[in-house]
């Protein structure tokens, strides 16, 4: 399970451009920092990735978060944090990527995301807002490239 964002771009006289708008790693790991921090940002508040409030917790679960001193009331899909905590980003040239590092963790995530044994909970992605605005600086990001390669 990731996010990876590529970015895919078509101008005419491509080869003038194409080294101008090539978006670098770090530029690319920017966003990958940014939509990892939304994603947590949102979690914190028990809101998936359309920004709708979890499915509550089961009586159960919540008597289990009570038990562990948790708040029981705001779904954040946290227990041990483990799977949280394995969210890792990477870059490469136009391409920014999210994913959960633990195997294991992985497939608990994915069990939350497709509602296997348990409610299903759209946690892992992110949300419009997040991705406009990564686009919007992508955007930025390449007109400056474009700017300075027509300068010279």
């Amino acid at each position: 399970m990731s996010i990876d964002a590529k970015i895919a771009i078509k101008l005419p006289n491509m080869d003038v451009y194409k080294k101008a708008v090539d978006v670098t790693q770090p530029e690319m790991l920017k966003s990958a920092l940014f939509i990892r921090q939304e994603m947590l940002k949102r979690l914190e508040t028990g809101r998936d990735i359309f920004l709708k409030p979890f499915k509550p917790y089961a009586k159960s679960t919540k008597e289990y978060k009570k038990e562990m001193r948790k708040n029981p009331n705001i779904v954040n899909m946290e227990d041990s944090g483990q799977m949280i905590n394995s969210l890792r980003t990477n870059a490469k040239v136009n391409r920014s990527i999210v994913d959960i590092a633990n195997a294991q963790r992985r497939k608990i995530a994915d069990k939350h995301m497709e509602g296997r044994g348990v409610p299903k909970r759209a946690w892992f992605g992110s949300s419009q807002k997040t991705v406009k605005k990564v686009i919007a600086d992508i955007r930025k990001i390449m007109d400056q490239h474009i700017r300075r390669a027509n300068a010279k």
